[in-house]
């Protein structure tokens, strides 16, 4: 019996890129019930989904991350800009008042850390300034160490948001972040070298030159309008003893050889001065209000001056930090520059939390993406498995075996001159002839017969489709509401 030639089939690309439940169409181009049959193979079908990254519900839950992708940017960019704000403001707030206890002549922190030094006496207040000056300094290193402390634990704060937020929006299945945050690791790197904070305060040489001001306050002074006391500024004060040197000064020039005051005035002076001190009252007198001052004096030294050169000290040291110069610009000041660092290093932070959990929603989403296509894919070639009708595949083997018995009738008879064959010869012809119809009619009737069959076949195959698709549906939906139980818990 003549076979039939190649036939159209539905394609499933190659077993090396898709791996397929069923088996291939037999290459006779029958429709082969144990193909068709497999159709029903419904656990293969139910386990197919669980292969490999492919999910019944992939694209619902491709569909829930692509939305809830912006979302989790900006949840992340508003607790990274949150915890930065804070860590900045928090470290400004602080240093500000370290240097106004600095400035009342106190310790920038209550720490055991640094300790004020005790006073050795008249003699040794040159030695006490600079070893307040130094202590005083020194504090403050303390306070910027405290600052970034405290930014230590705002930032891991903050690091545990980043994490519940990617911990809510990623997938099941997906590895969370086993890396553990340590905030000891902040901080630990070297200082910026351009504003001068990759050294502490007490080992800055300009700020440990102890100077004569430091002692004795000649620069603090208040000035009174109106019954109102105002207290001057640094530059302000200096500006004014300043000018006022300078007057008396030249007051004094005018007045020396002038008219006012000559050389004979000053004599005269002096003998009136004498002329008063050879009188006993008045000695007596005098040597009162001498011993006064004296004791003024000692009290001065002995029980004030340990209190003013700390006030003194820190009123300077303050005046140096905050003000600005020619050379200092207002975000190079001590307490500018170190928040805006502490805000900087804290914002690194969280910039590198935030975006590994950003490439952990990328590379989830990269894979459920490709989940979704294949499960697309794999419904596509059930759909084309199951629409693919028999009655083509028998229409197509009909056409082709007809072909082929026309075309032996016009061979056998191109075989012979028309002239020459005889009655005989025809009738050998049509035997063969009605040979060859016969046989067609009865691989026709069979071809009727797998075409019923074919047809009770796709029934059973489109039902298992549905169940198929019944099954996905419910699979997807029994996930959804275990992710939403467990997000409840």
């Amino acid at each position: 019996m003549p076979q039939a030639g190649s036939m159209a089939k539905p394609e499933f690309g190659e077993a090396s890129t898709f791996s397929s439940p069923f088996p291939r169409p037999l290459a006779s181009g029958c429709v082969s019930s144990d193909f068709m049959m497999n159709i029903l193979n419904l656990p293969n079908l139910i386990s197919l989904p669980f292969r490999s990254t492919w999910t019944p519900n992939a694209a619902i839950v491709f569909g829930k991350m692509k939305s809830g992708w912006e979302t989790l940017e900006k949840h992340l960019e508003a607790v990274e800009e949150d915890g930065a704000n804070k860590s900045r403001v928090a470290a400004n707030r602080f240093l500000t008042d370290a240097l106004d206890r600095v400035r009342e002549g106190k310790l920038g922190v209550d720490e055991p850390i640094v300790n004020m030094p005790d006073y050795p006496g008249l003699l040794g207040a040159w030695d006490f300034a600079r070893e307040v000056r130094r202590a005083l300094l020194a504090s403050l290193d303390v306070a910027v160490k405290l600052a970034e402390d405290e930014a230590r634990v705002t930032t891991a704060t903050a690091v545990n948001k980043i994490l519940q937020l990617g911990d809510q929006h990623l997938p099941d299945g997906v590895a969370r972040n086993t890396r553990v945050f340590v905030p000891e690791a902040m901080f630990a790197g070297p200082r910026d070298e351009t504003y001068g904070l990759d050294i502490d305060l007490a080992q800055r040489p300009d700020l440990l030159r102890t100077t004569f001001f430091d002692v004795f306050d000649v620069h603090q002074f208040s000035m009174h309008f109106g019954g109102t006391k105002v207290e001057v500024t640094d530059a302000v004060e200096a500006n004014h003893k300043a000018l006022g040197f300078v007057s008396v000064g030249i007051g004094g020039l005018t007045l020396v050889g002038g008219k006012t005051f000559d050389a004979w005035t000053l004599i005269e002076g002096i003998v009136r001065i004498a002329e008063l001190l050879s009188n006993e009252t008045v000695r007596k007198w005098v040597a009162t209000v001498i011993g006064g001052l004296a004791i003024g004096a000692t009290v001065y030294f002995v029980v004030e001056l340990p209190n003013i050169i700390p006030r003194t000290v820190g009123r300077r040291i303050k005046a140096s930090l905050v003000t600005p110069g020619a050379d200092v610009l207002e975000s190079q000041l001590f307490v500018n520059a170190h928040s805006a660092r502490i805000g900087r290093e804290t914002r690194k932070v969280l910039r590198l939390c935030s975006w590994d959990q950003k490439e952990r929603f990328k590379a989830a989403m990269i894979e459920r993406g490709k989940g979704k296509n294949a499960e697309e894919t794999t419904e596509k070639k059930v759909l084309t498995l199951a629409s693919w009708n028999p009655k083509e595949r028998f229409r197509a083997a009909t056409d082709e075996r007809g072909k082929g018995v026309k075309d032996a009738e016009s061979q056998l008879l191109a075989n012979e001159h028309p002239a020459r064959i005889s009655r005989e010869t025809r009738k050998v012809l049509r035997l063969a002839s009605w040979d060859l119809k016969e046989r067609f009619r009865v691989a026709m009737d069979e071809r009727g017969k797998e075409v019923k069959d074919a047809e009770e076949t796709e029934k059973k195959a489109m039902r298992a489709l549905d169940y198929f698709q019944d099954m996905t549906r419910r699979i997807g939906e029994i996930r959804e509401k275990g992710v939403l139980f467990a997000g409840s818990l």
